[in-house]
């Protein structure tokens, strides 16, 4: 039983990584579009 929360929490931080560096880049193109 303690090992599907670490997996789960894992897995929420591989997914979390991904969307950051897409918002980042997203962030990014509307400050270059912006300016």
């Amino acid at each position: 039983m303690d090992r599907l929360p670490r997996l789960r929490g894992a897995l929420y931080v591989q997914g979390e990584q991904r969307p950051f560096r897409v918002r980042l880049t997203l962030a990014t193109s509307g400050q270059h579009v912006a300016s």
